[in-house]
């Protein structure tokens, strides 16, 4: 029993001893890789959400240029739209100015023909100048 106790029991103990501080360091390692993978996974979740603000806040940065590019052209189209209705409305007023001043001078014409046949005289230059002047006058 002495030789049994002495050259299996120790070994026995020794041997379960050292089998029992590998199980303990293996649990102390297991506990520290489950809380490094816990702070890896927090700091993973806190990056994600940043990335996801970030890209949030590029979206809307980029919603908020469009629109301000859309206004502006918006801007200029309806400036422009404004500019070339007034230049079309000067244009149309020249040219009625300029029909109503050859209606005038066709009707001082045909006015003059008319006076000249009842009258049955001839005008002078001088005359038919100075008669369109007070008739163009008169007509305005």
């Amino acid at each position: 029993m002495l030789i049994l106790a002495k050259y299996a029991y120790k070994p026995l103990l020794e041997t379960m001893e050292e089998r029992k501080r590998r199980i303990e360091n293996d649990l102390v390692n297991a506990e520290q890789a489950r809380a490094e993978a816990t702070s890896m996974k927090a700091e993973y979740t806190a990056q994600l959400q940043e990335a996801r603000k970030e890209a949030q806040a590029i979206i809307e940065t980029a919603k908020q240029q469009a629109e301000a590019e859309s206004q502006a052209q918006i801007k200029e189209l309806r400036a422009q739209l404004v500019k070339e209705k007034e230049l079309a409305r000067q244009e149309i007023e020249r040219e009625r100015e300029k029909a109503m001043q050859q209606i005038r001078a066709e009707v001082v014409n045909l006015s003059v023909e008319v006076a000249a046949k009842l009258i049955g005289k001839e005008f002078s230059s001088a005359d038919n100048v100075a008669l369109v002047e007070d008739t163009i006058a008169k007509t305005r």
